[in-house]
């Protein structure tokens, strides 16, 4: 299985699964371009939506054909998701299944935003206005505020994001501030250096319009991905990614199999918030997913819903299955 970290992150936050997941199968976490330890590359001008996602995707496979990986099941977090999802559509044939993990990209932009506050009986927090007229007005990169910190960036990201650190506490871990430490180094880089050396920050920039919204966004792709490719969605009920998109994906795939799993007390960070849940759902899904795969090649029998999956006996996670074969 191979593991694709969000936005701003790196391998280091698979740290509670890691070890779990590595008991069943073999893991490949890697940091994307741009990101982390991974490299940033050069271009000649600014990276367009389509450019961006390009880069990421081609990234991928080059590392995959070095790895000499033929079929794999692909997990994304967030812009993971996303990403995973787009390396899907251009590389079926290498992907045994998809487990998208609170997807970041996948809903449309329907209505302007500035039009929402209009029609919101409710005013938005000075806050929030402030973030966004800062963003329409100097469009800064995402994380320009940690490197502006300086030294003080893990302290910043230890006191307005307490709850970031807290959700890695581990047995191993003998100081808080690891985490907040591996955040902030993973972003310390300037995102261009010489005007040309872009990092994964500035490609996901080209690659959002508004605050959150991508420019493409994969619920009009989704459709074209092959009906063999099964996909489980696993959201936190408490994120502020609307799960509600999973229904649609489900709607929208026809005959190919969705299995969406909802996780009680989760936000966007399900695999760490709820991790003992989210580890038991991921391992019964991967083998789903070997079953299914199983069962293709044989090609002797139907397949049974029970064949497929049998996650809904998790604890802590509501399960929705959709198999139009």
């Amino acid at each position: 299985m191979v593991l694709l970290h969000g936005m701003g992150a790196g391998v280091g936050l698979w740290l509670l699964n890691l070890e779990h997941f590595s008991t069943h199968r073999k893991i490949y976490a890697i940091d994307l371009p741009g990101f982390g330890r991974s490299f940033r590359k050069k271009h000649s001008e600014k990276l367009s939506a389509e450019d961006a996602e390009t880069e990421f995707i081609s990234a991928v496979e080059s590392w995959r054909k070095s790895m000499n990986l033929n079929q794999f099941i692909l997990l994304g977090h967030s812009l993971g998701g996303y990403l995973a999802s787009a390396y899907a559509l251009q590389h079926s044939q290498f992907v045994k299944g998809l487990i998208l993990v609170d997807s970041w990209g996948f809903p449309r932009r329907s209505v302007d935003e500035g039009e929402k506050d209009k029609n919101n009986t409710q005013r938005p927090s000075l806050t929030w206005r402030v973030v966004r007229l800062i963003y329409t007005t100097v469009n800064p990169n995402p994380l320009s505020v940690l490197r502006v910190a300086g030294p003080l960036g893990p302290s910043l990201i230890s006191k307005y994001r307490p709850d970031l650190v807290q959700k890695f506490k581990h047995k191993n871990m003998k100081e808080d501030s690891i985490i907040a430490n591996y955040v902030y180094h993973c972003n310390a880089q300037e995102p261009r250096l010489n005007h040309h050396n872009y990092s994964g920050e500035v490609a996901f920039k080209s690659m959002v319009e508004g605050l959150a919204w991508a420019k493409h966004p994969m619920i009009d792709r989704i459709g074209h991905l092959p009906s063999h490719i099964p996909i489980t969605m696993i959201n936190g009920r408490k994120s502020w990614v609307d799960y509600n998109i999973c229904h649609e994906v489900k709607k929208i795939r026809g005959q190919g199999i969705v299995n969406v799993e909802i996780i009680d007390h989760a936000g966007h960070h399900v695999y760490a918030d709820q991790s003992d849940v989210f580890n038991k759902t991921v391992k019964k899904t991967c083998q789903s997913y070997d079953r299914l795969y199983q069962k293709k090649l044989d090609d002797t029998k139907a397949l049974s819903n029970k064949d497929l999956f049998l996650c809904d006996d998790v604890d802590g996670a509501d399960h929705v299955m959709n198999f139009s074969l």
